[in-house]
């Protein structure tokens, strides 16, 4: 019988290392940076900003998490080149402030960077594994997406996101189709799919985890009153209900939807598809929707504590939620292939959150909060989706 902690490539099964929880402590600080800038104007034009800065960064994030799944860690080198990929990040996260202005240079100089440091550690990688294909297609990808952020720098807004789009275009488009081609041909799937679901699950908490801080903040400018209480624990709530819709649905329906895949006729290329679809593309906007909601809640609170206008805030979380709602859907119908259940369950929690948004002047922001509460819990009543 088959080790239940062994591959079947036949490498060992593991959890998050204490380097890649470390690696993640960078996006704590990253997304602090983005929803600081949400709070300040939650307008469509600055959402917008928000997700041209989010998306490289999270491209960041999956292209490390991922070559780490494949390939594993090994020695100090490795180590050094994490280390260094983390300063990269640092400089991407003290220049979103500053990027969301208009000057781009700080947070354009750490990812081009991050890009160098990448390219070492895929080439230290596929050392490591000569029998994989070779990583041409890396070095190529990485070193024009270095190029190009590197020119965005003197280029300057708005000039810089348009290179920045085909950067990471390019890197999708080649990195994706090499991955699958370290897959085993016939029988088997390269990934550790519990490792996987594990990784971006804790991506998803740190998402949460600056709700929790927003609100708290918030809560703590002056003595709360009552009512700023009850928006702040209502606040909460909306964070444990997506805590909860996520990751009873990840513990338990990703992995076996991975483990499924594996018997299909061709198992290489649909759990790869998979992979791309719930992983990469899905939880882009599952965490920026988680984002974007923390940012809202956390405005929400210091307008109930200062008595100022929260339209634009509780409009921003409606959206994010949305957002939220929707992709869960089509991630679970991409999962289960439940599609005519999901939909009825979703499409009340949909009208019912546009209609708060519509009529977001006409409340308290605690009986808001409230009202988006027993809507998500509702929405928890159906099928288990994010």
């Amino acid at each position: 019988m088959t080790d239940a902690r062994v591959l079947p490539d036949g490498r060992e099964k593991r959890h998050a290392s204490w380097l890649e929880l470390f690696y993640d402590l960078l996006f704590v600080a990253l997304f602090a940076q983005l929803a600081h800038g949400l709070v300040a104007d939650p307008g469509l034009g600055t959402t917008f900003k928000v997700l041209g800065f989010f998306a490289p960064a999270w491209w960041a994030w999956v292209s490390y998490t991922v070559s780490s799944n494949l390939f594993g860690e090994s020695g100090p080198g490795h180590r050094v080149l994490v280390l260094l990929n983390m300063g990269c990040l640092l400089l991407m996260t003290a220049g979103v402030a500053s990027g969301l202005d208009g000057d781009v240079a700080l947070y354009a100089a750490g990812f081009a960077a991050s890009r160098v440091v990448m390219l070492v550690l895929v080439a230290a990688w596929h050392l490591a594994h000569p029998d994989d294909r070779p990583p041409s297609a890396s070095y190529i990808c990485y070193s024009v997406s270095a190029v190009l952020w590197a020119v965005s720098i003197p280029l300057g807004t708005p000039g810089a996101y348009g290179l920045w789009a085909v950067s990471i275009g390019v890197e999708l488009v080649i990195r994706i189709r090499e991955q699958i081609g370290v897959q085993p041909s016939v029988g088997a799937v390269r990934f550790d799919i519990e490792l996987l679901v594990e990784r971006f699950g804790l991506l998803v908490i740190v998402a949460l985890g600056e709700g929790v801080v927003q609100i708290a903040a918030a809560m703590a400018q002056i003595e709360p009153s009552s009512k700023v209480v009850m928006t702040g624990l209502a606040g909460f709530g909306i964070l444990a209900s997506l805590w909860s819709s996520y990751f009873d649905f990840a513990s338990a329906n990703m992995t076996v939807a991975f483990e499924d895949a594996r018997v299909d006729p061709d198992p290489r290329h649909r759990a790869f598809a998979l992979v791309r679809d719930v992983f990469v593309f899905g939880h882009f906007a599952l965490v920026g929707a988680v984002l974007a909601a923390s940012a809202g809640l956390g405005a929400i609170v210091g307008a109930a504590v200062t008595d100022t206008d929260f339209t634009g805030d509780l409009r921003l979380l409606c959206d994010a939620l949305v957002v939220y709602v929707l992709v869960g859907a089509a991630i679970s119908i991409r999962v289960t292939g439940e599609a005519t259940r999901m939909i009825a369950g979703t499409l009340p929690c949909l009208a019912a959150l546009a209609v708060v948004a519509a009529f977001a002047d006409r409340f308290s922001p605690a009986v808001s909060l409230a009202t988006v509460l027993a809507i998500m819990i509702a929405g928890r009543l159906g099928p288990d989706r994010p």
